[in-house]
């Protein structure tokens, strides 16, 4: 499941958490412009491994793309 795939990845949960932690005080700071832009980036890098994912699985070397 991609979903739970990059909790595999310590680099990608650490970008992850601090996206979100960024996202929180955004909201708290009430800087929508901020919000915008922290929400952009990440859902670029989740599109990203999405695509990295589907790859892995094209390939399909006989292991799971998160094993």
């Amino acid at each position: 499941n991609l979903r739970f795939c990059s909790n595999f990845d310590r680099d990608k949960w650490s970008s992850a958490a601090h996206d979100n932690s960024m996202m929180v005080e955004a909201l708290e700071e009430s800087d929508g412009d901020r919000l915008g832009k922290i929400l952009r980036a990440h859902l670029i890098q989740k599109g990203d491994n999405v695509i990295e994912f589907v790859r892995a699985a094209a390939r399909d070397t006989g292991r799971r793309p998160c094993a």
